[in-house]
């Protein structure tokens, strides 16, 4: 067989590079010469796909699989037309149809789903073919998408006899599981080869092709093999409009490792690789064979919860037996969880954070459940969350029945396999690297001489595969006022300005996402957008790739929220928008909406990309691969880039790396590094927090040139236990010290106390909440992943940890139980317990909201770990809070803060309040850790007093979500989950319940979406579906 060989990968490059120089705007003056030798390359790629197809056709006959050789001789091939259509090289343009048929025949056969599917969108309305290729192709593309089975009239014409009988054949098998004849496939081949042209002959064996590997991979043929149950346990789904009709070779993969017969596992999958619609697959296999009735989806970040929430629920939303929920992170347990005996099944979705809270206040509910489904599960090492994420593995481990399906989902799990042993034991194992989605392409953007080029690199081996020149002009800005000197744009020396430069040229062929280390950075990029648009530098290709009516949407939530003059909103009204954990959730969820609709083309964003919310990013631009000081981790730039090219949308996604002087600098330390990122080889194993603080034995010096320095931490741990004062003294006085000598060891002293002391607290809420099990505590220690991963001696260290804390665990003033229920720390929950005896008849005399927070507000601040909160004085942060549970605006609290001069503390002066500190105090200080403290003052009170307090619990409601009604609490839980939303539909309604305001949606539906109308399309939408 013909294949691609080193010759001709070489010109494939070529193409490559002469694709980019369209794709990228180069002048046609300044681009490189391409040897004819390259696009005579056409005839390589179609005799690859014309002897692989024939093949595949024979082996499906005598029923043998694809090698991956002739796989990868495909994708050469597919790549190759790819370019091709974009180069615009040879008769490209006059042959495209027939390009972009063979090069989606490629993609599919080589197992790139998603891009066979792009490269269809090449061909032209009214197909240019000879007429005899017609109907073969317009058969090909209803096949190939799927339209077959429900849109799809039959054909007219040449072959129309063997192409009807071959579409009924196929459709009868695929919905019926009725078997057909091969001979209806050879009577179609014989007819082509009989009396159709060459280009015929070519579609009618890839019309075969395609269509033989879709009835291996059909839903027909394997998840009955899979599940183990028989084709009439799946014939209605399968018949159904939006069932999936095909799986994928991720869900191939799943299916093989029987993780759809209720095997427990641990699953690598790369990002577009068919996740949802995997896990939509193993729960209707656990449904059908009717081994569970109730399943648990537990993701990390509340936005990731909605999205797999919205994403679940629209694979089910035709079953009524199927009832998909949403748990919120309150400190209470849901009504969701006291039904389970409606013949009903349930799906529920939630947080670790909330899962431990129900595990620790009510564990009823376990014997109901028999699937957890953990996403996003590589954040064992998780600075401020890993240890709670480690422990409760280990309760889920020790307390859920044997049988409960277990399952762990995540693009980058590196040590796999020890996690496995750990979790499941004899758990499966499905990690196959060689799966692809899209392809990924890297570039360094440098200067070569007096011009910036980019250079695209293997990623692997980091060798240069080809370049693309004069990618960058210089402009001179509009000086203002009285300047005298002219600027220009993009400063070349600036990562920033690049970064915007490569965002404003590139929007217009598809997302855009600007990657910055910190939400400090994010709006130092906005401001520079805004200061370009003062200078009046064109920055219209934002709006030109957005949906205009969609941008002024968000524009006007951004205004309600933030204000008219914040930066935000400014940028907004260029078609640029920023995404971070510092912004409120609902203008987070409605852009993240809007870029997955392609209504905005374009984010600037910090690792909220990373975190499981899968947008459809063709460029990702990287200015620096820093997070706060510190080199990103492998496993997490990994994690990033691979939410590059979504599969379906695009063949490929643009990693572009602008940071300048690394790519081409002789100085080689910030290239090893970036060549270190680039093979997912170097990711780093997931870790265990407890594990590394029984390591801690030296600071690390900010400056290179001084060593480490030894310490005692180990020594450290133990006087925290043994006189918690005096460890606290200790440690302010070494902090004090450090900072009065400015030493290099202060940063990393300061973080190993601070990951010290979080894991140490969830270490304490972990034993206090198993005290009344019968296992003992070197079990509980032994249980744990940091101790499956230690040597001996880090292993003695650990049961010897675990039991210094169990012993003060037992001997502490405050039950186990409300330890483990207030999930604040053994020590916290003692200091929280004498004030709540100081303070409990006043507490209790309390009627109203507002009273009770003015007299909680002191133990709030105590409590609280957020730094802005913290420095504000009692008067000012009651001043906020009261206006926050009031319901009003982050910008009307700043305008309010303004007038009465409230002054927060920075760097050990007074400054006034800013945007940022109010959204930080309201969102993240008065959110899910005042709630802790607040239900641990609950929770407390019962003990002393016999019951818990409704105001108190409202109080907590009302800080959770900055909300001053119980239904706008309601409304914002369904989804509305935006303040000024939720306020606003709750002017309409009156009920309080949510399943009451549910219907009271429906019922209003015209009145509600009107009101609607100048608010992002994401709640329409969500209107349309309550």
């Amino acid at each position: 067989m013909i294949e691609f060989g080193t010759r001709s990968l070489h010109y494939s490059k070529l193409v490559r590079s002469k694709a980019k120089m369209f794709e990228f705007g180069i002048p046609k003056d300044s681009h490189i010469q391409i040897s004819e030798d390259s696009s005579n390359l056409f005839l390589v790629a179609l005799a690859v796909v014309a002897d692989t197809t024939r093949k595949c056709f024979e082996d499906y006959i005598n029923h043998k699989s694809l090698d991956s050789q002739l796989k990868n001789q495909l994708h050469n091939a597919a790549e190759y037309f790819d370019s091709l259509l974009s180069s615009g090289l040879g008769n490209s343009t006059k042959y495209q149809d027939y390009i972009a048929i063979l090069g989606a025949t490629a993609y599919y056969l080589g197992d790139y789903n998603g891009s066979s599917r792009v490269m269809l969108n090449h061909i032209s309305d009214d197909m240019q073919l000879l007429e005899d290729s017609t109907n073969l192709s317009s058969v090909f593309i209803a096949v190939l998408t799927d339209r077959i089975f429900f849109d799809y009239a039959q054909t007219e014409g040449k072959y129309s006899s063997e192409l009807n009988a071959l579409v009924e054949s196929y459709r009868n098998y695929i919905l019926s599981e009725i078997g057909f004849s091969i001979d209806i496939f050879r009577s179609l081949q014989d007819e082509v080869y009989r009396n159709g042209s060459d280009f015929a002959v070519i579609i009618v064996n890839c019309l075969l092709a395609v269509i033989c590997k879709k009835i291996n991979s059909s839903s027909t043929k394997l998840l009955p093999e899979f599940s183990g149950l028989e084709f009439s346990s799946w014939r209605n789904y399968i018949q159904s409009e939006n069932s999936i009709k095909e799986l994928w070779p991720s869900q191939i993969e799943l299916g093989k490792h029987g993780i759809f017969s209720g095997k427990s596992g641990i699953v690598q999958m790369p990002t577009s690789s068919g996740k949802t619609a995997s896990v939509n697959l193993i729960l209707r296999s656990a449904f059908y064979s009717n081994r569970i009735d109730n399943a648990l989806i537990i993701a990390p970040f509340r936005a990731l919860c909605r999205e797999i929430y919205r994403d679940i629920n629209a694979h089910f939303t035709n079953d009524n037996k199927v009832i998909i929920s949403e748990i919120f992170d309150l400190p209470e347990l849901p009504q969701d969880f006291s039904i389970f005996n409606d013949d009903k099944k349930r799906v529920f979705v939630l947080t670790p954070e909330k899962l431990l809270f129900l595990l620790r206040n009510n564990q009823s509910f376990i014997d109901k459940m028999g699937l957890c489904i953990f996403d996003e599960a590589h954040l064992f090492d998780d600075p401020s969350r890993g240890t709670d994420f480690e422990l409760l593995l280990s309760t889920v481990k020790q307390i859920f029945p044997n049988e409960v399906q277990k399952i762990l989902i995540s693009a980058v799990i590196p040590n796999s396999e020890a996690i496995n042993q750990w979790f499941n034991g004899e758990g499966e194992i499905v990690s196959d690297n060689a799966i692809k989605t899209t392809e990924k392409r890297v570039a360094f953007s440098d200067f070569n001489g007096r011009n910036e080029q980019l250079y695209f690199i293997n990623p692997i081996t980091f060798e240069e595969e080809f370049f693309v020149p004069r990618t960058v002009d210089v402009s001179s800005l509009e000086r203002l006022g009285k300047e005298r000197k002219t600027r220009q744009f993009p400063e070349l020396n600036d990562a920033n300005d690049i970064s915007i430069y490569y965002s404003n040229k590139l929007v217009k062929n598809g997302g855009v996402a600007i990657f910055c280390g910190r939400k400090d950075t994010v709006n130092v990029v906005l401001r520079r957008f805004r200061k370009l648009n003062e200078r009046k530098y064109d920055l219209s290709n934002f709006l030109r790739a957005s949906d205009r009516l969609e941008v002024e949407k968000i524009g006007n939530l951004i205004g309600k929220n933030l204000g008219y003059d914040s930066i935000e909103y400014t940028c907004s009204k260029l078609g640029v928008f920023s995404h971070h954990s510092g912004l409120p959730m609902g203008l987070r969820i409605s852009i993240e909406y809007a870029f997955s609709k392609s209504k905005i083309n374009n984010v600037i964003c910090t690792s909220t990309l990373a975190q499981g919310v899968n947008l459809p990013i063709k460029y990702l631009i990287i200015s620096s691969v820093y997070q706060a000081g510190d080199a990103i981790k492998v496993r997490d730039f990994q994690n990033l880039v691979g939410r590059a090219g979504r599969a379906g949308k695009y063949t490929e996604g643009i990693i572009i790396l602008t940071e300048p002087n690394v790519y081409n600098s002789r100085k080689n330390r910030k290239k090893q590094q970036y060549k270190k990122l680039m093979n997912p080889i170097n990711s780093e194993g997931c870790q265990s927090n407890i594990l590394n603080i029984i390591k801690f034995n030296s600071v690390v010096s900010t400056n290179y040139n001084h060593g480490t320095r030894k310490f005692d931490f180990w020594n450290l741990i133990q006087e925290r236990f043994n006189d918690n004062v005096a460890y606290r003294t200790k440690v302010n006085s070494i902090l004090s010290e450090l900072k009065r000598q400015k030493s290099p060891y202060l940063q990393d002293f300061n973080s190993k106390i601070d990951q010290i002391e979080e894991t140490l607290i969830a270490i304490e809420n972990y034993i206090a909440s198993m005290c009344a099990g019968e296992m003992e505590t070197d079990s509980l220690a032994e249980s744990t992943f940091g101790y499956f991963l230690g040597n001996e001696e880090e292993q003695r260290k650990i049961k010897e940890l675990f039991i210094i804390v169990k012993d003060r665990v037992i001997t502490s003033s405050v039950q186990n139980d409300i330890v483990a229920k207030n999930s604040i720390g053994l020590f916290s929950s003692e200091e929280l317990k004498k004030w709540v005896q100081n303070h409990k008849d006043v507490i209790l005399n309390c009627e109203t909201v507002g009273g009770l927070l003015s007299l909680l507000i002191e133990v709030i601040r105590d409590f609280s770990n957020n730094k802005e909160l913290r420095k504000l004085d009692i008067g000012n942060l009651n001043y906020i809070s009261q206006l926050w549970i009031g319901g009003v605006s982050y910008s009307q609290i700043l305008e309010s803060c303004t007038k009465e001069v409230v002054s927060i503390e920075k760097r050990g002066k007074l400054k006034s309040i800013e945007l940022s500190d109010v959204i930080s105090i309201c969102d993240n200080g008065l959110g899910y850790e005042t709630s802790m403290v607040l239900n641990g003052i609950n929770n407390i009170l019962e003990e002393l007093a016999g019951e818990k307090m409704d105001i108190l619990a409202m109080l907590i409601k009302r800080l959770k979500y900055g909300l001053s009604l119980e239904k706008e609490i309601s409304i914002y839980e369904l989804g509305f989950s935006d303040r000024v939303v939720a306020q606003l539909i709750g002017q309409n309604i009156v009920s309080v319940s949510k399943a009451q305001i549910r219907n009271e949606i429906r019922n209003k539906s015209t009145e509600l979406k009107n009101r609607l109308h100048d608010f992002p399309s994401y709640f329409t939408q969500l209107s349309n579906e309550i």
